[in-house]
């Protein structure tokens, strides 16, 4: 409901959500989808996994470091360092990476994975 392309959902997201990045709103969305799998009498939420390629990537590995309920991780093609991926283009990140404070990196991020698997592809 953003928009059709990164750009157009980006700009929307910006006006109508200023402090949001793009990958902060994927991340939520996958939140909002494992409140949905919690509510399936069949689902065994001790299992829930997330996959992701690439953009999905990203959003795999930071919805699974803030959100305990997802056991597993597969990240394929995602860069697991701010230098090595584009994560200041503006459906990622943006300006926000410039804030940070000097140091701060990718492994931080993994260490709120841990101790559940983890695989990079």
């Amino acid at each position: 409901s953003y928009g059709e392309w990164y750009e157009e959902a980006v700009a929307n997201l910006t006006m109508r959500h200023p402090q949001v990045t793009g990958l902060g709103k994927w991340v939520w969305d996958a939140q909002r989808l494992v409140d949905y799998l919690e509510t399936v009498p069949s689902m065994d939420t001790k299992r829930i996994g997330i996959i992701g390629h690439s953009l999905g990537a990203k959003m795999a590995m930071y919805a699974a470091a803030l959100d305990e309920r997802i056991g597993v991780v597969v990240a394929s093609e995602g860069g697991t360092g701010f230098s090595m991926s584009n994560y200041d283009d503006y459906w990622y990140l943006g300006r926000k990476l410039s804030q940070l404070e000097p140091g701060t990196d990718q492994h931080e991020l993994l260490g709120l994975i841990a101790p559940r698997p983890f695989l990079l592809i």
